[in-house]
């Protein structure tokens, strides 16, 4: 019996971004495991002085979305996500606030 500490290293791991605009931003990501097994994922960020909304989705069935605030001394983000390749999984949400000024 042997203990790896790099067990969930990638095999291999290609990503691209693209800054579409001022404040718009598309990425995607390509990673394989050592298994072989690989997962695309891509999605948007729009970013704007008081707010931004990032969006991925992957090729394992999952979309998750996340909307941030920032007022003055706090910051509040709502997220959400569901996993179009099981129907019996529900939705999933949280809303987060963060106090004492932490920037985007």
């Amino acid at each position: 019996m042997a203990y790896n500490g790099f067990a969930n290293q990638e095999l291999c791991e290609f990503g691209c971004v693209s800054r579409v605009s001022k404040n718009l931003q598309l990425f995607s990501c390509f990673k394989m495991d050592p298994a072989k097994k690989s997962d695309f994922t891509t999605g948007f960020k729009i970013r704007f002085p008081e707010w931004n909304i990032t969006g991925t989705i992957g090729t394992n069935g999952k979309a998750t979305s996340m909307y941030k605030r920032q007022m003055e001394m706090f910051e509040a983000a709502f997220q959400g996500g569901i996993d179009f390749s099981d129907s019996k999984k529900p939705i999933s949400f949280g809303l987060g606030l963060s106090f004492g000024g932490g920037g985007m």
